[in-house]
């Protein structure tokens, strides 16, 4: 260990010192900053089981010893809560990070590249505490040479990296740009993470059997249920010494339970974020982006620290989402960036769009009247009526397309009378009972036994079998794809971004260069069209510095990611410009919620996000309106 490292543990550990005197002793053994082994009386969050002790074999450990732990567990007393756990865990601060470069450790001979601070701290974490890392690092941050140095840093045996499938193309041409700089790994296996969402992914990991998982944009693994991070805890249930690596420059969308999970499996009992789900939820009513908070929840935050004390409940939100941003990226093993990594500016304009043509505006006054689409289809949730109105707000629509031009009737009707009742039943808001599909289940399973909601299920149960017809565009006006091209002839060079096959299709045929899903756009700098779904996450596109976006998306985590293609790390333009249509309430509904979330992610994680810094231009700059 080199001296700055060594000078760097004995700080934390000082402060760690302090900081839990009084509340349990100091862990002794070699590794200072070691977080206080607690136990626990219920299981930690996303049901994962609590993580036991290393072992010097990698095979998995017996069924019966891993439940015999488990009940040893269940059975003690806790010894300190989870808010105090959280407020006894040690520190690190700016200061840690002065002489600390470790360029020359994980450069080649001839290498002429240097680590960027973020970077060294990063590996250096790894490398001294033993165990995982969790990075919420900026889009632009470097993060792909800390997945490719990782397990050098930890010496891993059989190294995994899960990327989206998007960037495997691009991850080659930066594998092949730095590896004359960089020690990269030859023993590292790159999986996408769709290999993990399918069938026969089910055994992948088991048999590839890595000793550190390196989850790049680890979002995507933020849904408990979905069948790829099923895949990933069950793996970690059976192989608990695995070390795991989760960086992403959107770690969390909406809520702390977005990487609750993630934090766990990195740093285990040194995680600063609840892993009992009643604290969980607790703190999450308290700080999420659209959380609601109850008494009992602040209750459940002051054992690790009080906001009581701020009557404004806007306040008291905002100062506890700073509190725990200042606890999250000063845990060891957390690296976040500070600062913006770009040096250009960034500019979003509000595009003047034509007149909405009389056909356009009177569809969408009559769906939003009927929850109707014009071919007569029922809608059930508010958000089935915000994505048909951001598509007719574009001058499209889609509709049923039945063989031979024969509707089947009996199926539109059942299906219809039974989106109605289903509609009308979510306007009650009952607990548990607030979404399509808990209602469909709760009628299913008879714990929903109204006739008004049972005759309508019965009867779409009867058909709904049948197959589903396809579905064709219909247009209604091109006037917002004509206004597309005349943005493209005074930006010859820029990108439009799209989020519809009906758009991109008609692109396509107005000569646009449209790169869907599966296509990797050329590295050349000209005009594009380019699938927000299928491009707006993982490629590099400094080439362009000019984007049009049909269709705002309304996540705030997905603005980040979209924005950040082209506004990062190197690019050579003093601006980035971004246009965007804020003409109808739908598409101003999707800027104002993006804006909200990028603010929550911000004040929770103290990544600077883009809709936060970047400089608003048009009519109304500070605060879009909001859809109504």
């Amino acid at each position: 260990m080199r001296a700055g490292e060594r000078d760097i543990l004995r700080r934390i550990e000082a402060r760690r010192t302090a900081r839990v005197a009084g509340v349990v002793p100091a862990t002794p053994g070699p590794a200072p900053v070691a977080s206080v082994p607690l136990a626990q009386t219920r299981p930690p969050v996303a049901s994962l089981p609590p993580l036991v002790a290393p072992t010097p074999s990698d095979d998995p450990i017996p069924v019966r010893d891993v439940l015999a732990r488990l009940r040893a567990r269940q059975t003690q007393k806790t010894t300190i809560p989870e808010g105090r756990r959280i407020r006894a865990l040690p520190t690190w601060d700016e200061s840690d990070l002065e002489g600390l470069d470790l360029t020359d450790e994980f450069r080649t001979a001839t290498g002429t590249m240097r680590l960027r601070p973020r970077q060294s701290l990063a590996l250096h974490f790894l490398r001294s505490l033993g165990r995982g890392l969790v990075g919420p690092l900026g889009v632009g941050s470097g993060k792909t040479l800390l997945t490719l140095l990782a397990s050098v840093a930890v010496g891993a045996r059989a190294p995994v990296l899960l990327i989206p499938p998007a960037m495997r193309v691009p991850l080659e041409r930066e594998i092949a740009k730095l590896r004359p700089h960089w020690r990269i790994p030859t023993n590292l296996q790159v999986l996408s993470y769709s290999h993990l969402s399918v069938a026969t992914g089910s055994e992948l990991l088991e048999s590839l059997r890595p000793d550190l998982i390196i989850a790049d944009e680890a979002h995507m693994l933020r849904y408990p249920d979905s069948a790829r991070t099923k895949r990933v805890l069950r793996y970690f249930r059976q192989y608990p010494t695995t070390k795991f690596v989760a960086v992403s420059g959107t770690l969390t969308a909406k809520s702390l339970r977005d990487y609750a999970h993630l934090c766990e499996l990195a740093l285990r009992d040194g995680s600063p974020m609840p892993r009992e789900a009643r604290d969980l939820i607790a703190w999450a009513n308290c700080i999420d982006a659209r959380g609601i908070a109850r008494p009992q929840d602040w209750d459940v935050l002051g054992e690790w620290e009080s906001f009581r004390h701020l009557d404004d409940a806007a306040e008291r939100r905002i100062a506890a989402r700073q509190r725990f941003e200042a606890r999250l990226t000063s845990t060891p093993g957390v690296v976040s960036t500070r600062e913006a990594s770009v040096a250009c500016s960034l500019v979003i304009t509000r595009r003047v769009a034509p007149p909405l043509p009389t056909v356009v505006a009177d569809a969408l006054r009559e769906m939003r009247k009927t929850w109707m689409r014009p071919d007569g289809e029922e809608l059930v949730s508010p958000l089935d009526v915000w994505r048909l109105g951001v598509q007719m707000a574009q001058g499209f629509f889609y509709r049923w397309d039945w063989p031979a031009g024969k509707p089947d009737l009996e199926w539109m009707s059942a299906r219809a009378a039974w989106h109605r009742a289903v509609r009308e039943y979510l306007k009650l808001d009952l607990p548990g009972l607030d979404s399509p599909l808990l209602v469909t289940n709760g009628v299913i399973q008879g714990r929903i036994a109204d006739p008004w909601m049972t005759e309508p299920w019965r009867e779409w149960d009867r058909v709904r079998h049948r197959p589903k017809p396809p579905t064709v565009t219909v247009w209604l006006d091109t006037y917002l794809l004509d206004d597309a091209d005349r943005w493209r002839k005074r930006h010859p060079k820029g990108i439009v971004w799209y989020s519809d096959h009906a758009i991109a299709d008609a692109l396509r045929d107005r000569g646009h260069r449209v790169f869907a899903s599966g296509q990797t756009p050329p590295y050349d700098g000209e005009a594009l069209a380019l699938s927000t779904h299928a491009h707006g996450t993982g490629l590099n596109l400094q080439p362009w510095s000019e984007n049009l976006i049909l269709s705002w998306p309304s996540s705030g985590k997905a603005c980040e990611q979209l924005l950040g293609r082209t506004h990062r790390a190197g690019q050579e333009a003093d601006e980035v410009g971004v246009w965007w249509y804020g003409h109808t309430p739908e598409m101003r509904a999707a800027m104002a919620k993006s804006r909200e979330e990028a603010k929550y992610i911000e004040q929770t994680t103290g990544s600077p996000q883009k809709l936060v810094y970047a400089a608003f231009v048009g009519s109304d700059d500070d605060e879009p309106p909001q859809g109504g």
